[in-house]
């Protein structure tokens, strides 16, 4: 079984507040690592909260089902103690 890795791209907490300065879109620098991974024969699972909410609940049953050890944040200045929140959540869970 291949190995799999689980990306995140957070999004502000407070939808619609930023969006007239941020586009939906996904980041270059994540696109880039999504082909690398891929071109290696690791599988990804990405989580775009522009689109989806991510939960712990949700990441934890992710991680069970397809035995993700990596999990990868994309993180801007908006967004940093979202994911720092996000993260120590996680931790709990999946320690």
């Amino acid at each position: 079984m291949p190995p799999t890795v689980l990306l995140i791209n957070p999004t502000y907490k407070q939808p619609g507040v930023l969006d007239e300065y941020f586009p939906k879109s996904l980041p270059l620098s994540l696109g880039f690592l999504i082909g690398v991974l891929l071109e290696n024969n690791i599988e990804v699972i990405l989580i775009d909260e522009q689109f989806e909410k991510m939960t712990v609940d949700k990441v934890e049953r992710l991680v069970r089902q397809h035995n993700i050890r990596v999990i990868g944040f994309t993180v801007l200045t908006t967004v940093a103690f979202h994911v720092y929140d996000q993260c120590l959540a996680l931790r709990k869970t999946l320690p």
